[in-house]
């Protein structure tokens, strides 16, 4: 993942001769004696001319930089222009904070990571904001090393949760049940209901759709043991310490899959995950997103 490290000295421009662009360059790049490679970050029409980005690339080709194309404009010849130079050379799969919100952000290395599970590599591209820096720092400290997944819940809002749901996805998440159809989540009140989580486990794979999951909520070590022996195909840890986790992880001996619920942050994600669980929820992912301020203004032609 590349953090952008901005210029200081002087942009390029179409208007330069090829002179003035090396020397432009070559200032920049001597402020800069750690840098390895060069991206075209800004959309302008100066990736767009062949002429200009292919002179540009042959000086950053013969310091033997790689080349990363932001493809913040649709009609960049970048990439292709750098192939051609026999340059090392990517493009950018993920644009990590167009929006400076912490939540966002997050969801877009969420996005990220499921594009390098997917691919096995994966290259974001973001500002050197405070706010990036901060979230790409505490997102890799809190997956590395783990084999959880994180999913969201149904506290979405109203009349959205199909479009909130598929948000999920598409920053990289896992969905939880869409609604009551389509898994059973056995809470404190359906144990009430039906006496006993025995009861109501047996109830619930009785009439369980097909494929339906079965899930109990757990909030101790004796309801975890209740429920395994009961046939539960998935426990929710609810509010539990992490020691407690752990032990309830162990209980299951691999055979049920468990889910951390209740009260998980950034700030405690990873020891969470580091229990042994396989999902973590967390609400916030959806019903605490920020809305986009979008208005729409008719001007006359």
């Amino acid at each position: 993942m590349l953090i952008r490290q901005a210029f200081q000295f002087n942009a390029l421009y179409l208007s330069q001769n090829t002179k003035e662009m090396w020397q432009i360059i070559k200032k920049n790049v001597s402020s800069f004696p750690f840098a390895v490679g060069v991206n075209n970050h800004m959309g302008s029409r100066f990736t767009e001319s062949r002429e200009n980005i292919t002179e540009t690339l042959k000086v950053f080709r013969d310091k033997g930089f790689f080349f990363i194309d932001s493809f913040t404009s649709c009609h960049s010849i970048a990439f292709d222009t750098a192939r051609q130079l026999n340059m090392t050379t990517a493009f950018r799969d993920v644009f990590i904070d167009n929006r400076g919100e912490k939540s966002y952000i997050y969801l877009q290395l969420l996005k990220l990571k499921k594009h390098a599970l997917k691919h096995g590599y994966a290259i974001g591209i973001g500002h050197p904001r405070p706010e990036t820096v901060s979230a790409v720092q505490q997102f890799i400290d809190a997956l590395e090393g783990t084999q959880c997944k994180l999913l969201d819940t149904r506290k979405t809002t109203p009349g959205y949760r199909v479009l909130e749901k598929n948000a999920v996805l598409a920053g990289g998440g896992n969905n939880h049940r869409m609604g009551l159809f389509d898994s059973i989540l056995i809470k404190d009140n359906h144990i009430s209901a039906y006496g006993s989580i025995t009861n109501a486990v047996k109830t619930a794979r009785k009439n369980a759709p097909k494929n339906a999951i079965v899930e109990v909520e757990c909030e101790n070590l004796d309801q975890v043991n209740k429920a395994i022996s009961a046939g539960a195909q998935m426990l929710l840890l609810d509010n539990m310490s992490c020691p407690m986790m752990a032990q309830a992880v162990s209980m299951t001996s691999g055979n049920v899959l468990t889910e951390a619920s209740g009260g998980i942050h950034i700030d405690n994600i990873r020891q969470v995950a580091q229990t042994g669980v396989d999902y973590v929820s967390v609400g916030a992912i959806t019903h605490s997103a920020p809305a986009i301020d979008i208005s729409l203004e008719l001007k006359k032609l």
